[in-house]
C-alpha cells in the first residue's frame, strides 16, 4: 500500500536539512545504528500527526526500521480511526431542554 496517496502536500525535506540530519546522526540509522546500508529520509514525528519539515523533525533510517516504523504508524492511525467511528454521537442542543 502507498503512504503517498495520505501525504500532505510539501511533505519532504530540503536538501539541506537532509544534508544537516546525516551529519548530526553520523551517517547511521537513527533507529539501530546502521552504518553502510542505504539510508531513507524520515519524518521522526509523521506530518499526518503534526510533524514538520524542520531539521530536528528529520532523520536518516535504514530501509528494515522504515518498514517496521510505518507499519506501526499505520496499525496506530488505523486504530485511533476505529476508536473515533465508535464514539457515541454528541447529543443535538436541542435535547435536554424542557418546555416550560
Amino acid at each position: 500500500m502507498s503512504y503517498s496517496r495520505n501525504r500532505p502536500r510539501n511533505s519532504t525535506f530540503s536538501a539541506v536539512v537532509w544534508a544537516y540530519a546525516l551529519r548530526r546522526y553520523g551517517r547511521r540509522c537513527y533507529v539501530c545504528s546502521a552504518v553502510g546500508v542505504p539510508l531513507e529520509r524520515d519524518h521522526i514525528i509523521p506530518v499526518t500527526e503534526g510533524g514538520s519539515n524542520e531539521a530536528d523533525n528529520c532523520a536518516p533510517i535504514c530501509p528494515d526500521c522504515h518498514k517496521l516504523k510505518s507499519e506501526r504508524e499505520r496499525i496506530r492511525a488505523y486504530r485511533k480511526r476505529q476508536a473515533k467511528a465508535k464514539r457515541p454521537a454528541e447529543p443535538h442542543p436541542s435535547e435536554g431542554l424542557t418546555s416550560s
